[in-house]
């Protein structure tokens, strides 16, 4: 009956609901991140991503640059490039956000759109399909994590809201659960923000 199972990783719940009210120092900022789900267009419209816009509006800048690259300017990623960007995900570190940002933001690219689909731009992908996407996007996270060296993973903190739950409108349970599954073994802490 003994044996060496691992530890279920486990997300942990926190009564922190606003993004300026994550504990934070200029010694924690590069293991410390900060991850909300995205669309592939660089809109960070509603939300927590608004919030971040507001507050961080290089962050938003060097999403929406890179969402965007190679099309022409002014114009949306064409389906080729959504479908290259969606299940990915893209960190912003740092220095690109502002000297004294507070943690890096990860941006998981969970849909191609946002809304309803309109000439020229993609709208909201359906709840499966987001879910699926967010699979691979946590996956490809956790590998970039990983990049970062195996003795460092005690140190990394991750924060973010009950993501897809807001404009994706997909019960955080299920999030939750995918998020604990693809980071089984990983030795890093993420607390979830309370609702505002």
């Amino acid at each position: 009956m003994g044996g060496d199972n691992p530890t279920k990783f486990k997300v942990t719940h926190s009564p922190i609901s606003s993004i300026t009210s994550i504990p934070s120092s200029p010694d924690t900022a590069n293991k410390t991140f900060f991850l909300h789900a995205t669309n592939c267009l660089g809109v960070w419209g509603t939300g927590i991503a608004k919030a971040l816009r507001e507050q961080f509006p290089d962050a938003f800048e060097a999403d929406r640059q890179s969402c965007r690259e190679g099309c022409p300017p002014g114009e949306h990623p064409g389906a080729d490039e959504l479908d290259a960007l969606v299940g990915t995900c893209y960190v912003i570190p740092t220095n690109v956000i502002s000297k004294a940002a507070p943690f890096s933001i990860v941006c998981l690219r969970t849909s191609r759109g946002y809304g309803r689909q309109s000439a020229g731009q993609a709208g909201l992908d359906n709840k499966d399909v987001v879910l699926e996407q967010t699979r691979w996007a946590l996956q490809d996270f956790r590998a970039q994590l990983e990049e970062l060296g195996k003795e460092r993973q005690k140190e990394f903190v991750v924060w973010s809201p009950q993501i897809n739950s807001g404009g994706f409108h997909i019960p955080w349970e299920r999030t939750e659960e995918m998020i604990e599954d693809v980071f089984e073994g990983w030795e890093g802490k993420w607390f979830v923000m309370s609702p505002p």
